[in-house]
């Protein structure tokens, strides 16, 4: 006679299968996390080029998920660079978005006074 145990064993794989993708997608989230701060120390360093190649593969990657520290080095990178207008368009758009991102408000403050 076969016994088939079904419940307790199953809910276990499904348990321990549903860990490892939360522990998975928590260690991607903290590498982009990382990449930005990469383009963040890349821009800061003068290397303008580099920043904005590594931000735009990040860019890509996101989709249309991109998120806020992302928007927010694009931003910068854009003020650092002269490009205003793209920079308030982003930042406008990233402060509609996600009012609390006091980092995006201070910058938008800055990029509407630079712009007189």
């Amino acid at each position: 006679m076969r016994v088939l145990v079904v419940g307790p064993v199953r809910s276990y794989e499904r348990e321990r299968w549903i860990d490892e993708r939360i522990v998975a997608l928590s260690r991607e989230d903290e590498r982009f996390a990382a990449q930005v701060g990469e383009a963040t120390c890349l821009r800061r360093l003068g290397d303008v080029d580099a920043a904005r190649s590594l931000l735009r593969r990040l860019d890509a990657r996101a989709g249309a998920e991109t998120t806020g520290d992302l928007q927010l080095e694009w931003a910068r990178l854009e003020l650092e660079t002269g490009e205003l207008e793209a920079a308030i368009a982003r930042l406008e758009k990233l402060v509609a978005r996600e009012p609390r991102l006091w980092d995006a408000q201070y910058e938008l403050a800055t990029a509407w006074r630079r712009m007189g």
